[in-house]
């Protein structure tokens, strides 16, 4: 991107007046989005009536978030943070939404509750606004804190046992 461009998108986004976390997490987004994927949504963006379909549509239009919506990466992090890492469904919650709010990835404001559902389908509830990757790469990073992470299975106290 030449300087000029670039001066130009900073005067567009300083327009739009974002907080600085909204930028951190634009800029996070930017950096992971295809660039075939970000062509066409600017595409769709400059015609007004596409855009109001994308807008407020419920459904993702990209081809790799409807090759996999619906079940494939729910269970995949369900199998990652329940079978592999052996969380409950209110651990495996609580840490995937602390490190989507640390990884700036949504305020903690925006996080769907999980309710009383499978963790696959809250992950589902993630995908419209956080990319897959970002979804499996925070459950693997999870899993492996805990998959590799000796557990003592018997609560081991130091010091003597007293005969009381």
């Amino acid at each position: 991107m030449k300087i000029a461009n670039l001066h130009r998108l900073a005067l567009a986004l300083a327009a739009m007046g974002l907080a600085r976390t909204d930028l951190r997490r634009l800029l996070h987004e930017l950096r992971s989005v295809d660039d075939d994927e970000f062509l066409r949504l600017i595409s769709i963006l400059s015609d007004p009536d596409q855009a109001q379909m994308e807008l407020h549509s419920p459904y993702p239009t990209s081809k790799s978030r409807r090759a996999t919506q619906g079940h494939s990466v729910g269970t995949r992090v369900e199998q990652l943070l329940k079978t592999e890492a052996k969380l409950t469904n209110a651990r495996a919650y609580e840490l995937m939404k602390d490190a989507i709010i640390r990884h700036g990835l949504m305020a903690p404001s925006e996080v769907p509750t999980l309710s009383k559902k499978s963790i696959s389908s809250w992950t589902e509830r993630l995908l419209p606004r956080i990319q897959e990757k970002e979804v499996l790469r925070i459950a693997t990073l999870i899993r492996n804190e805990f998959a590799h992470s000796p557990v003592a299975d018997w609560n081991l106290h130091k010091g003597r046992v007293s005969d009381e």
